[in-house]
Formats: C-alpha cells, structure tokens, sequence
C-alpha cells in the first residue's frame, strides 16, 4: 500500500465512484473535500427483516411505526458487528447525520413518485444491492431504506430502481447500510479504500524471537502482496476469514464421506469437533510438537 507523502493529507474520493472497504463494494455518495468526510453506500453486506422490525431497540419482532433512517443498526447482526468493528476507527461522528452503519431515507435515495425511477448516488448503489440479492443468500430483489411506512411496512428499493412500501416490515430483503468516513484516516490505493497503517496498532513487535509476542487475534496483521501493497486486517476480520477456514475443513472432512451438503454451521460444528479430538488426546498433540521441534522441547505448564 503507496503511503500518502503528507501526514496531513486525506484520500480523495470521486463522488459516484465505487470502491472496496473492508471487503465490501461501496459507492461514495457525498464527498466534502473541505471537512475531510465522506458518506458511502454499501451494495448491501447482509439480509433479513427491517432492522425497524428486528432489533431490539426498535420493534424487537413487531412492527415499528418510526422511521429509523440515521440511526445506528451496527448490531443488526454478527455480520455487520464485525464489519462495524473493522471500519469504526474511519468513521466521522461529527457529522449529524447517520450514526455507526446505518440506512438512509428515501428522500435520500432520489424519491419522487411510488415505484418510479430515482437518481442519484445512493439510488444507484441500492439499485446494485437489489439486483445482487442471491451473494446475501436473499431471493428477494429489495433493498431495505430507513423510511417506514404505517404501521406495518417500510420503503425499499427494487432490482429495477424503483422504490416503494408493500411489503411488510417482516420480510427478508438485503440490508445495505451507509457509513461517515473520516477522509484523513484512510488511504485509497486504486479502488480500494484502506484504513492507514499509523492508525492501527504498531505491529513491529509481532515477529519471531520478539518479547513481548503480540498475537495476531489481538493487534491483527499486515499482508504484503506481490505488487507491494500492504493492507491490514484488523482481529475482527481474521475471525471472519478463522471461520471460513473452519467451514472448509468441516467441508473437506464431510466430503469424504458423503455428497450430501450441509449448513456452513454444521461444517463449522465439525472441524470443531475433530480439534476436539487432538485437545483430549494431549500426549498425541505433545508427540506430534516434539517430532517438529525436535527433543529438545520441555513439557511444562504455560496456564494457556
């Protein structure tokens, strides 16, 4: 990743573009060069209820009369937590508007008439959260707003641009949030917007021989690639990607048994069980550790 020369510099975003963060699409929507803050769209990150409908502070499983646009829906679910944890140290929380993730309205969206046409930036990155439902596992071709309507549906956007209300507040369509980025804590490296390395916590320790360790599921890690770029993973998205990692192996380990397919939880439940099995047979785990590192390795009590 291509350092800014000027500490004090912030990235410059191109209002309608669409970037890479935090390993999602977003669109920037609002871009205000003079404040260093920047709104952006997502193109959706996952799917259910209206967060009006779901959360707890909201309707917790009843309809919600009140519009919620603006308002913090970050723990909507695991995935948009873990999503806010990576991304929570760009955000601007000087602007008044939107808190943490959040949807926006539908005046916000380019609003004129019921099911017609609309424009602008966030219309277009909804549209485009719509039309890719199928990568949030969601059939249906909507993407939630803020705005309610009634007392039992809310405003989304459908795959063809439109937006309307007819549908109830229970149904499960993609939730796209928006987010304010604080421009002088990112970098954009072609189109992909990266928190800046001096932001994170200094990983120079986390290497061989060092004292003290620094774990990686704690301070996170930089990864260089072949062009010469760095970007970080924060703690939160290593998780994500240990999770993935345990629905492969269950995958694997099922595969050779059986065609039939399972839920990414039982794959998960699986490779945790086979860890299991080394974890109860410690002298087989302590012989394997002594074959690789050789006899010289002592037994002893770490309290890990």
């Amino acid at each position: 990743m291509k350092k800014l020369n000027n500490e004090n510099a912030y990235a410059i975003l191109e209002a309608g573009k669409t970037y890479k963060f935090a390993g999602y699409s977003w669109t920037a929507c609002e871009v205000d060069s003079k404040r260093q803050v920047a709104v952006i769209q997502s193109h959706g990150v996952t799917h259910g209820a209206w967060p009006g409908f779901k959360m707890e502070q909201f309707g917790n499983g009843d309809c919600y009369s009140k519009s919620i646009d603006g308002q913090d829906i970050s723990g909507y679910d695991d995935r948009m937590q873990l999503l806010y944890d990576a991304i929570k140290d760009a955000e601007d929380k000087s602007v008044p508007y939107g808190k943490g993730l959040y949807l926006v309205s539908k005046e916000k969206a380019g609003f004129t008439e019921w099911s017609g046409p609309c424009s602008g930036n966030y219309w277009q990155a909804l549209k485009a959260a719509a039309e890719n439902t199928r990568s949030f596992r969601s059939f249906n071709k909507y993407a939630w707003l803020g705005t309610v309507n009634g007392s039992n549906y809310a405003w989304y956007v459908d795959s063809n641009g439109g937006v309307c209300n007819d549908y109830s507040q229970s149904y499960d369509f993609v939730v796209a949030p928006a987010f304010n980025l604080n421009l002088s804590k990112v970098e954009v490296a072609g189109d992909e917007i990266v928190i800046k390395e001096n932001d994170h916590i200094d990983l120079s320790e986390n290497r061989p021989n060092s004292d003290p360790y620094r774990s990686i599921w704690e301070y996170g890690l930089d990864i260089t690639g072949g062009d010469g770029k760095t970007i970080h993973l924060g703690s939160d998205m290593l998780s994500q990607v240990l999770t993935a990692f345990y629905e492969d192996i269950g995958r694997r380990s099922v595969a050779s048994y059986t065609k039939r397919q399972f839920t990414a939880e039982q794959y998960i439940n699986v490779c945790r069980a086979v860890s299991g099995y080394m974890k109860s047979h410690s002298e087989i785990e302590y012989q394997i550790l002594e074959g690789v590192l050789g006899t010289g390795l002592e037994k002893e009590e770490t309290g890990l």
